[in-house]
C-alpha cells in the first residue's frame, strides 16, 4: 500500500482559550474522493487552513505527500490546487482573464491549460464575460477551475456546490469522480449536503467541535449503522414472534406505518428466509426490502453528542488538501 497523501498526527489549533482542533488524526490514502463533514463551527475550515500552510497547527503534525506543511509548505503543496470558503475573483476581469492572472504565478504550462478547466468545468461558453456578471455558483465553477490549473494531485474543495442547481450538481459530480477515477487524483471535499457526499464520495470523516469523531469508507460507515430487512406485511403481531424466532435476526422493532424491521442480515438470502418463514406461518406479506441507515441518518447520529475516538466507529480510510499560490496583484484599470 502507498503512503497516505494526506496524513496528521494530534493536529491541534488554540484560539486563546478556545480549542478548535483537538488531536485529530487523519490517514488519507491517494486516489480517493474523501468527504469531510461536520457541523457550522466544528472546525472544518480552520484543519483545512492549517493542511493548506494559511495557519500554523498550536501542536501536532500535517503531512502533505509525505513532508510536514509547517517546516517545508513549498514542497508538501506542490502540486495540490484547493478552494476554501467562497473564491474570489476580480469582478471587471472576465472569468478567462482572471485564470490568466492566476497562471502568471505558477509555471508556464498553467496558461495551456485555461481553456481544458473552462471546459472541464462548463465555463467553456462564458469564460469572456466579466465575474461581476457570473451567478454565486459561476464564481465556484470558477473556484473550481482555478485549483485545477496547476494540475494537481491533491485537490481540496470547500463546500464547492455552493449556488449549483440540481442539474450543476449533477454534472459537479461526474466532473469528481471524473477526476478521481480516470485521471487518480485525491480529491478532497468538505460539504453539507449529505445526499451528494453519499454518492460521489468513497471515504469521510465526521468532526465536532474540533475532534474527529469517526472515519473510514462510506461503506464501512453505512454498515456500523442499523441494517435489516423492512417487512410490510398484514399480520404484525404473528410476524412479531415469528422474525425473532429466525436465524441471523438480531431484534425486531416496528417501524412507522406498521412495517417491521428485522435486524441483522441484509443479504438476499435473509430476505429470502424472512419471506418463506412469513408465507408458510400465514402472514401475507406485501412488500419486502432491505434497509440501511442514510448518511444522513448516521451523520445525525454521530454529531448528536457521540464521544470522540482514536480508534473511529469503523476502520480508517482517506482524505486530501491543496491551495495555490497568493492572489497576484491586479492590473492597473484601463484608461478612459
Amino acid at each position: 500500500m502507498s503512503p497516505p497523501i494526506i496524513e496528521t498526527e494530534a493536529l491541534t489549533k488554540r484560539f486563546g482559550s478556545r480549542v478548535a482542533i483537538r488531536e485529530v488524526v487523519l490517514s488519507v490514502p491517494a486516489g480517493t474522493c474523501f468527504g469531510f463533514l461536520g457541523p457550522n463551527g466544528a472546525g472544518k475550515t480552520t484543519l483545512i487552513r492549517m493542511l493548506l500552510a494559511l495557519a500554523r497547527p498550536s501542536a501536532g503534525v500535517a503531512r502533505v505527500r509525505g513532508i510536514d506543511v509547517a517546516s517545508d509548505p513549498v514542497g508538501a503543496l506542490r502540486r495540490v490546487g484547493g478552494m476554501v470558503e467562497e473564491p474570489r475573483f476580480y469582478p471587471y476581469m472576465t472569468g478567462r482573464q482572471n485564470l490568466e492572472a492566476w497562471a502568471a504565478a505558477l509555471d508556464a504550462d498553467a496558461r495551456r491549460r485555461i481553456p481544458a478547466v473552462l471546459a472541464q468545468v462548463g465555463l467553456e461558453a462564458r469564460g469572456g464575460e466579466r465575474v461581476s456578471r457570473y451567478s454565486l455558483g459561476m464564481r465556484q465553477r470558477l473556484g473550481v477551475a482555478r485549483a485545477l490549473l496547476s494540475d494537481p494531485e491533491l485537490l481540496i474543495l470547500d463546500e464547492p456546490s455552493n449556488g449549483l442547481d440540481p442539474a450543476g450538481i449533477a454534472e459537479f459530480r461526474q466532473m469528481i469522480r471524473g477526476l478521481v477515477d480516470r485521471e487518480g487524483r485525491t480529491v478532497f471535499i468538505s460539504s453539507h449536503l449529505l445526499d451528494e457526499v453519499e454518492r460521489i464520495c468513497d471515504a469521510v470523516a465526521i468532526v465536532n467541535n474540533g475532534a474527529v469523531m469517526v472515519q473510514g469508507t462510506m461503506r464501512e460507515l453505512i454498515e456500523a449503522g442499523e441494517t435489516g430487512i423492512e417487512v410490510d406485511c398484514d399480520d404484525v403481531a404473528r410476524a412479531l414472534g415469528i422474525l425473532h424466532g429466525l436465524p441471523g435476526v438480531t431484534g425486531v422493532r416496528t417501524k412507522e406505518g406498521g412495517r417491521l424491521l428485522a435486524m441483522g442480515s441484509t443479504a438476499r438470502e435473509a430476505a429470502i428466509g424472512i419471506t418463506r418463514a412469513l408465507v408458510q406461518a400465514g402472514v401475507g406479506v406485501a412488500s419486502v426490502s432491505r434497509y440501511e441507515e442514510s448518511l444522513e441518518q448516521r451523520y445525525l447520529e454521530i454529531t448528536a453528542g457521540a464521544t470522540p475516538s482514536t480508534e473511529g466507529v469503523f476502520p480508517r480510510v482517506a482524505a486530501p488538501p491543496p491551495t495555490g499560490p497568493p492572489m497576484p496583484p491586479p492590473p492597473p484599470p484601463a484608461a478612459r
